[in-house]
């Protein structure tokens, strides 16, 4: 029989669906004609149907040779190669097919996506606007678009592309998914939950859906629904890294730390570089008092982008922060501000047992804390931010560099060493002062704050005016110590005819030194978990901290124990029931 008839018979069992009969007979036939064109042209498109993708871009290569021009194999060849997850090969035959074709769509696609895999945001994007210009309702480009949007944080924008992308093709579950991550970021978690939702509806074992939705249930407390979630996950995908961890930390929220250590190890072993999960354990044993062993992955929270993202000394030291086994006291120790307010005011509380031991220290601190933190611990030691980048080259030659949350583990090695009740100390004469404004000997005075930072989560953390309205009668008055814009809540506030009393001079964001002068003249303070709770605990001002919600807790507040070892003054109170009825509990306790 001909080559030619050979051929033609092997196309139509490939036309019967009988792909591995097909390929066993074309490769025989290679194997004849090895330098036949034809017979190794159908050879490699059968080795691309039956998922031979090695044999296939080998064959379609020494197609190549001889058709060094050809933009279909080209494309052919790079789009193998991304299968095969070698982007960097077809990176190469991609370039081809652009520095001949500009415009080429598929091209200018696949370089987008490739592109945006390697991070390169900015790049990405200008290959991705060249499609969208030309085909504006490509659906995979819109999807592309949306990513990089959110890498970039502009989730409103990214969300947009998406749903562009759904309304041409309904059936791609890709941009469902990614829209319900905007969602998710947004914090409207029933929408993020709808769209994981549909895609989970339409198959039952896409991984990204079912994952999804289990992290949305234990992010609502629903820790034993999300298990049974990830564990069908590892039915699926045995070593996936993702669910481990997240079941190492789920069974932790439950307090089952057989099973939470069991799979802490699991992931652990899938993925050594897991500093995400590390970090999260680390704090959930410190959370519980098991300082030993979760100090030894305390550190791994400098090695989270998102965690680092924020410093703007990071990239300046951390080649030097990472070798720190031991302090000696003769050292001279630089001390680098942690990421957020709230953070570097619970660090601080080390400070005095640190300037006890060590007498040459040099501490960096946000600008709105230096005079706090200099009268406080009676050192002139504390220098902002632009000090340090300033002088980076000259705080190089300190002995040691350390972040303060690493100064946890040479000073906070067990419970009995959290001591200190309050460590701030305020300005008498402004404290003295601010009370004149709103003295009344016969009322007791009650600071409030509903809100938390608007990030992540800060939606689960934070509470509105209204959820305070049992606690305002004749004998309190009630000092608004909520920072940022609440002329909304000021406004509601006034259809229930109480009374918030808010000090227009004061800067509760900015002027820190005002703001804790104002905590010191309160009977009490009622609160969400913010930057104020810390600086009210650090004062040591009786304080009732609201925690909406237990997966939005920190490992700082005890939600077993209603206290945190970290400020003596505070009483957490864990929201039980209805908002209703915690307010009216905390409504007692206010005498």
């Amino acid at each position: 029989m001909s080559v030619t008839k050979e051929l033609e018979e092997i196309i139509k069992i490939v036309n019967s669906n009988r792909i591995e009969l097909a390929f066993s007979k074309i490769k025989k036939l290679k194997e004849e004609n090895n330098n036949n064109l034809n017979v190794i042209y159908t050879f490699a498109q059968i080795a691309q149907k039956a998922n031979y993708i090695e044999d296939a871009i080998e064959s379609f290569e020494k197609i190549l040779e001889n058709k060094k021009e050809d933009e279909k194999l080209l494309s052919i060849i790079s789009k193998l190669y991304i299968q095969k997850n070698n982007t960097d090969k077809a990176l190469v035959y991609i370039n081809k097919i652009l520095s001949k074709i500009p415009y080429d769509e598929s091209a200018n696609k696949d370089k987008a996506y490739i592109l945006y895999n390697y991070q390169k945001y900015r790049e990405a994007k200008k290959y991705i606007n060249i499609v969208i210009e030309k085909s504006p309702k490509d659906y995979f480009a819109l999807n592309i678009n949306g990513l990089i949007l959110l890498e970039e944080n502009n989730v409103l924008k990214a969300k947009s592309s998406f749903e562009k992308a759904i309304k041409i093709n309904q059936k791609f579950h890709d941009s469902y998914l990614n829209l319900g991550v905007c969602y998710y970021k947004l914090e409207d978690f029933d929408k993020a939950f709808k769209s994981f939702k549909y895609v989970y509806k339409e198959n039952k074992n896409n991984i990204s859906a079912i994952l999804n939705i289990a992290n949305l249930l234990s992010l609502k407390g629903k820790n034993l629904y999300a298990i049974s979630l990830y564990e069908k996950i590892l039915i699926i995908d045995s070593n996936n890294k993702i669910a481990l961890s997240n079941l190492a930390l789920s069974y932790f929220r439950l307090k089952d730390l057989k099973n939470s250590k069991k799979y802490f190890k699991k992931s652990i072993e899938v993925n050594p570089n897991d500093n995400e999960l590390m970090y999260s354990y680390s704090t959930m044993l410190i959370n519980l008092n098991y300082f030993a062993e979760g100090l030894k992955y305390f550190d791994k929270r400098l090695l989270i982008k998102k965690n680092t993202a924020n410093l703007k000394t990071y990239e300046c030291f951390k080649d030097k922060v990472f070798d720190i086994s031991s302090l000696k006291p003769n050292e001279r120790i630089f001390v680098l501000r942690e990421q957020g307010i709230g953070e570097e005011i619970l660090f601080s509380s080390v400070y005095k047992d640190l300037l006890e031991k060590f007498h040459n220290v040099t501490i960096e601190a946000d600008k709105r804390l230096i005079s706090i933190f200099n009268r406080s611990f009676d050192k002139k030691i504390f220098f902002d931010t632009d000090y340090v980048l300033e002088n980076k080259n000259f705080i190089r030659n300190y002995d040691k560099i350390i972040y303060a949350g690493s100064l946890i583990k040479f000073f906070r090695q067990k419970e009995a060493d959290f001591k200190t009740n309050a460590f701030i100390i305020d300005d008498k004469d402004k404290t003295e002062k601010l009370k004149k404004q709103f003295i009344n000997e016969k009322k007791i005075t009650v600071g409030i704050s509903w809100r938390s930072k608007i990030n992540i989560f800060g939606k689960l953390k934070s509470l509105k005016i209204e959820d305070f309205k049992v606690l305002f009668n004749e004998k309190r008055l009630i000092i608004n110590l909520q920072y940022g814009d609440i002329n909304k809540d000021k406004e509601s506030l006034k259809k229930t005819n109480n009374n918030l009393v808010h000090l227009e001079n004061i800067d509760l964001f900015n002027d820190l030194e005002s703001c804790i002068s104002l905590l010191k003249n309160l009977d009490y303070f009622v609160t969400v978990s913010n930057s104020t709770a810390h600086l009210a605990g650090a004062l040591g001002i009786k304080t009732i901290l609201i925690v909406p919600n237990q997966s939005s807790s920190y490992y700082y507040w005890d939600l077993s124990k209603n206290s945190s070892i970290w400020y003596k003054s505070i009483k957490v109170v864990k929201i039980e029931g209805s908002i209703n009825k915690t307010m009216a509990k905390i409504n007692k306790i206010i005498v």
